[in-house]
C-alpha cells in the first residue's frame, strides 16, 4: 500500500474505483471470509466476547458474513474513520456502524443495520489541550506566529516535501511530521537546514500537544489524524490529497464542511 502509493498512485486510484463496486465488493468481503474466518472464530471462541468491535474493513466484511450465517451470537460494530466512505468501510450483517457525519452515513452501502454519527475515536488529550501559549512555550515554538502542521500520516507518504516547501515558502512557521518514514525525515532536514521557521521531526507521541499550539493542519489523506483535529477543533487544510482513498476523503471532508481543500 505505501509502495502503491509513492510509486504507482494511478493503479492504487483505479484499485479503490474498481473495489467500490457493489458485485466486487461482495466478492472481495466473501474471499476474504472464506481467508480468514476460522482464525476469527477461534479468536471469539477463545475470548467469549459481549460484543465485537471492528477497526478494519476487511476485518468487517468477515464479521458481517460470520453474524449473516449465525456463526457470531454476540453484536458487532464497526468503525468507519475515513469521511469517505468506501463500499468496503461497510458490510451487511454488522450490527452497527459508527461513521463521523452525517454526510458520511449517507454514503454508507450494502448496510443492513443500524448507523449512528460518533464522536471521534481519539485520544482523549486531543480534546483537553486547550491552551495554545502553554503548548508552544512547552515545545520551543515562538508565541506569536502562525504557524502550520503538516502532516502525512503515520508513513509519511504523499507529496510530503512539495507540501512542505509551498507551506513554508508562503511564511509562516511550519512544523513537519514525518511519520515512521525516516528517510523523508531526514531529506527535509537537509533541505530546511538553513530554515530556522521550519521544524522537521519524525515519528512523535506528542502531536496532541503539537496540535494546540499550532494554527492549522495541513494534510492529505483524512483519517484518524484529521478527526484527532476535529476533537482538537483545529481548521484542517487538505492539500495535495493522495490517490484513492485521500482524495475520496477530501471531496467527502469539504461537502461536509470539516475541512478547506486547497486545490493550487
Amino acid at each position: 500500500y505505501p509502495w502503491q502509493l509513492t510509486h504507482l498512485p494511478v493503479v492504487y486510484d483505479w484499485q479503490i474505483r474498481w473495489s467500490n463496486r457493489q458485485r466486487i465488493a461482495r466478492g472481495i468481503r466473501w474471499l476474504c471470509a472464506r481467508l480468514w474466518s476460522t482464525r476469527l472464530l477461534d479468536a471469539i471462541e477463545t475470548f467469549q466476547p459481549d460484543i465485537v468491535v471492528s477497526t478494519y474493513p476487511l476485518v468487517t466484511a468477515v464479521l458481517g458474513r460470520l453474524r449473516t450465517s449465525g456463526k457470531i451470537g454476540c453484536p458487532c460494530v464497526a468503525t468507519v474513520t475515513d469521511y469517505g466512505v468506501h463500499r468496503l468501510w461497510t458490510s451487511p450483517g454488522i450490527d452497527l456502524h459508527l461513521v463521523v457525519s452525517v454526510d458520511a452515513a449517507r454514503q454508507a452501502d450494502d448496510v443492513d443495520g443500524r448507523i449512528e454519527v460518533m464522536q471521534p475515536l481519539v485520544h482523549p488529550a486531543f480534546r483537553i489541550l486547550r491552551d495554545r501559549a502553554a503548548a508552544r512555550a512547552q515545545l520551543g515554538l515562538p508565541q506569536h506566529a502562525f504557524i502550520a502542521l503538516v502532516v502525512g500520516g503515520a508513513w509519511g507518504i504523499g507529496a510530503i516535501e512539495e507540501t512542505a516547501a509551498d507551506v513554508a515558502a508562503t511564511g509562516v512557521y511550519t512544523v513537519i511530521v514525518c511519520g515512521r518514514n525516516e528517510w523523508l525525515a531526514r531529506r527535509l532536514e537537509r533541505r530546511f537546514a538553513a530554515e530556522s521557521s521550519v521544524r522537521v521531526l519524525g515519528w512523535t507521541d506528542d502531536l496532541a500537544r503539537y496540535m494546540a499550539a499550532v494554527d492549522c493542519l495541513v494534510q492529505n489523506a483524512g483519517g484518524l489524524t484529521t478527526l484527532e483535529a476535529v476533537a482538537a477543533r483545529l481548521p484542517i487544510v487538505l492539500y495535495r490529497p493522495i490517490a484513492g482513498h485521500g482524495r475520496m476523503n477530501a471531496t467527502a471532508m469539504e461537502r461536509a464542511s470539516a475541512a478547506v481543500w486547497a486545490r493550487s
